[in-house]
């Protein structure tokens, strides 16, 4: 999937992954030596956290090649699991912040 997205994003080009997956995890897939990407994520969430991973092509990041950037504070909210299942996050990210 990753070399696909690779493929055909031009340069300076950005792909944002949204996942429950933690960077020690995702990391070694996003920053295989064959990528020119730059990988930055951002976590968010109360309970579960989300990690929002933003590769740019053009260069690698400096150094381990990744940095976590933070973001303000996430407004606390409790639902039952029942709520989460029908909630639809995407809605409620403001990807211009990132």
């Amino acid at each position: 999937m990753l070399e696909g997205i690779h493929k055909v994003l031009k340069p300076g080009g950005k792909f944002v992954s949204i996942t429950f997956g933690q960077p020690h995890f995702r990391r070694r897939f996003f920053e295989a030596p064959e990528f020119t990407w730059s990988v930055e994520w951002n976590t968010f969430g109360d309970g579960f956290h989300y990690f929002f991973y933003i590769l740019q092509k053009g260069k690698r990041s400096p150094e381990s090649n990744s940095h976590q950037v933070t973001l303000p504070a996430v407004p606390s909210f409790n639902m039952l699991h029942e709520e989460l299942e029908s909630e639809d996050y995407i809605f409620r990210t403001n990807v211009d912040e990132l």
